[in-house]
Order: C-alpha cells, then sequence, then structure tokens
C-alpha cells in the first residue's frame, strides 16, 4: 500500500555490514530537522476523529511498533483493518527515529501496539500531541517476562505473544464491535498455530544437555526463559567488553562448552567471528525483528538447537 512501511520485505537474504553503527540513542541530532519537515504534514492530517469503524468505511488503519507483531494483527484482524509498522525493515528499535510520512499516517490511524522498545519512550508523548485521537494498546504492561529484565524483545516468546493477541482482540472489538466474529475467528485460528508452535518448540528443547548460548546483543530473553535456556550476553549495559572482559567471557564459553553464539543481521561488531572461532562455537544470525513471526519463530528454534547440539 503506498505511503506505509513496505514491512514485508525479506531480512534474510543479503549479509548485513559486520561494523555497528553508533549513533546518539535516539538519533537526537535530527530532531529539530524532522519536526521541521513533520509541519508540512499536519495540514493535511484534518481534525475530524477516526471514531469507531462502520459497515461500509475502509479498513480500520493500524500501526504496530515492531516488524513481528504485524502478522498476529493481520491474522485477527483480517480484511477489516491495514496495519503499518513503524521501525523500518532493517532498522533497530532502540535508535529509530519516525519519518514525518510516518507521522502523518499515524495521526490518521486508529490503533497503535507497543511492547515497550526503547523509541517509544521519547516519541509516544510526541505522537500523542500530533494525533490526540489514536489510542495506544500497550502489550507489555502487566506482563511477567518484562518484570526480569530490561530486555525488550518480549515477543520472543510464544507464551507472551499468546497473551498480546487477546490485548489486541479485545482492542480491536472495542473499536469495531461489528467485526467481533472476524476477530474472533481469526484471533482463535492464529492461538492454535502458536500453541503448536509453542509444544513444538518445547519438545525440541526438551532433551538438550548443554542449555546455554552466547549473545552479543541481550534480545532473547523472554524466548530462553520460556524454554528453560540461558543467554549469555557479551555486552553489558549497552557496552562491548574491554580486552581483559572479552577474555574473560572467551575462556568462561570454553569451560561452559557453549557452542553456539547469536548475533542479529542488523549489525554486529567485527570480532564477533573471532570470539566463535576461539570457542569452536557456530556463529548464528537469528532476527527477533523478522517479519511472519510463526515461521521465523520456528526456523530460530531450530537452528539454536541444531548449534547448541554441535550440528552444522
Amino acid at each position: 500500500m503506498m505511503g506505509w512501511n513496505d514491512s514485508r520485505a525479506d531480512l534474510g537474504g543479503e549479509m548485513p555490514p559486520a561494523t555497528r553503527e553508533r549513533r546518539g540513542r535516539y538519533g537526537g541530532r535530527v530532531l529539530p530537522r524532522l519536526f521541521l519537515l513533520m509541519m508540512g504534514f499536519l495540514p493535511a492530517m484534518g481534525c475530524g476523529s477516526p471514531g469507531k469503524k462502520e459497515r461500509g468505511d475502509s479498513p480500520l488503519r493500524l500501526f504496530v511498533s515492531v516488524l513481528p507483531l504485524q502478522e498476529v494483527v493481520e491474522r485477527i484482524g483480517g480484511t477489516r483493518v491495514t496495519v503499518g509498522v513503524v521501525v523500518a525493515p532493517g532498522r533497530s528499535p532502540e535508535t529509530y527515529d519516525p519519518t514525518p510520512r510516518q507521522m502523518a499516517d499515524l495521526a490518521g490511524s486508529r490503533l497503535l501496539f507497543t511492547v515497550g522498545v526503547p523509541f517509544e519512550r521519547i516519541w509516544l508523548p510526541r505522537i500523542a500531541r500530533i494525533a490526540p485521537d489514536l489510542e495506544v494498546v500497550a502489550l507489555h504492561e502487566g506482563e511477567p517476562l518484562a518484570a526480569k529484565g530490561e530486555d525488550p524483545h518480549l515477543w520472543t516468546s510464544p507464551l507472551f505473544m499468546r497473551r498480546a493477541a487477546r490485548k489486541i482482540l479485545e482492542a480491536l472489538v472495542a473499536v469495531d464491535p461489528a467485526g467481533r466474529e472476524i476477530y474472533e475467528k481469526g484471533h482463535d485460528a492464529f492461538v492454535r498455530e502458536l500453541d503448536a508452535l509453542h509444544a513444538s518448540i518445547e519438545r525440541r528443547f526438551a532433551s538438550l544437555k548443554s542449555r546455554r548460548f552466547l549473545v552479543f546483543h541481550p534480545a532473547w530473553s523472554a524466548f530462553a526463559q520460556t524454554y528453560g535456556l540461558e543467554q549469555v550476553a557479551v555486552e553489558a549495559a549497552g557496552k562491548e567488553p574491554g580486552p581483559k572482559g572479552l577474555a574473560t567471557i572467551i575462556e568462561d564459553a570454553r569451560k561452559a562448552g557453549i557452542r553456539a553464539i547469536v548475533v542479529q543481521p542488523q549489525s554486529y561488531p567485527v570480532y564477533a567471528r573471532t570470539v566463535a572461532e576461539a570457542i569452536g562455537a557456530r556463529l548464528l544470525p537469528l532476527d527477533p525483528l523478522a517479519p511472519n513471526y510463526l515461521a521465523n519463530m520456528a526456523y530460530v528454534a531450530e537452528k539454536l538447537a541444531e548449534a547448541m547440539e554441535g550440528k552444522g
């Protein structure tokens, strides 16, 4: 759909550059320019409220903050919704700045589903000022996995996504009661597939003797907690270790027999391959921000299990 994020781009092909882009946490240097540009969109937004959907209306315009949420909202909403994604494919939810066009599209949308990723903390108040009728549905609020650490990638747990699906259903029914039957059918069908995925992953990891894996950026905490695994992070509070710290990590990983090192395809440090070679581990580019949530999580589980078993 023209004007919306092309959020179905294939993220699994070309390997990303090995060096991590260094920016200010929220890209603060571009904010004044962004708001000057954005002002050009405001007159076209209109003053009307999106309101509740009525029979004969065009599909509800919705947004999700990150790409993995798109599939669940589309599956539940069906043809009654159109779903845009704030964080563009291949970009980081820690440093992303919405474009002026996205801000204009958000102002004309009914719901925004969020998950507590860092860019939301600075941008949600600004979005609220230009889109007062946009309802924000915080899928992470009250989430037990969120209380166990600072890793916001809660969607890597199918159990979180099951609870999120229920909140999405309730939000859609609230703004579009006429679509209740469609939404409930979509929700139930998606949850059946999600439950089957969860059971399959549980079986896959049940017999593993080694249950630890190394990550450079801790993005798999919820996944690890759900399946009784241990994620060992190289970075601490977003900072890379110095030479001594890295040497300690390598030695500890050798002793623990860690065979899998997970990196994010969007960016990972140049020394990741060196660490993998030093401990005899497999380097796995696994993407927590990939589209097609169900297929991606099945792929992640299989590749991680294979690496932890010493295969491949």
